[in-house]
């Protein structure tokens, strides 16, 4: 073999490398454009899911209204809540059988309306 083969030689190795190099590089970027718009549908559904969760406490749901131990109990404002908001973890069936009662977003109690 004479110099000049073994620099051909060395030559075609260097672009199939630098093929596969770039075919794995595609490969890499379509799995990263995947995940980024995974991670987006994710944080999306996520605010979507807080602001659900946020409409959703009131003093009715808090255990420490029932327990009389916050500020709420005795001054009921409807659609807020002090910040010492604990979920009972409660059904509104649960919630009305251990009660007697379930209180509601307006300042309404079961049997008042």
């Amino acid at each position: 073999m004479t110099e000049n083969n073994i620099d051909t030689y060395m030559l075609e190795d260097a672009r199939r490398e630098v093929a596969e190099l770039k075919a794995e590089l595609k490969l890499n970027a379509s799995m990263l454009a995947r995940q980024t718009d995974l991670a987006r549908v994710a944080e999306t559904e996520s605010m979507k899911l807080r602001r659900e969760v946020e409409g959703l406490r009131c003093c009715g749901n808090c255990v420490k209204y029932y327990e009389h131990k916050c500020y709420c109990f005795h001054n009921w404002n409807p659609h807020k809540y002090c910040h010492n908001w604990t979920a009972d973890r409660l059904t509104r069936e649960e919630r009305e059988k251990e009660h007697g009662r379930v209180a509601f977003a307006g300042g309404q109690k079961r049997g008042d309306y």
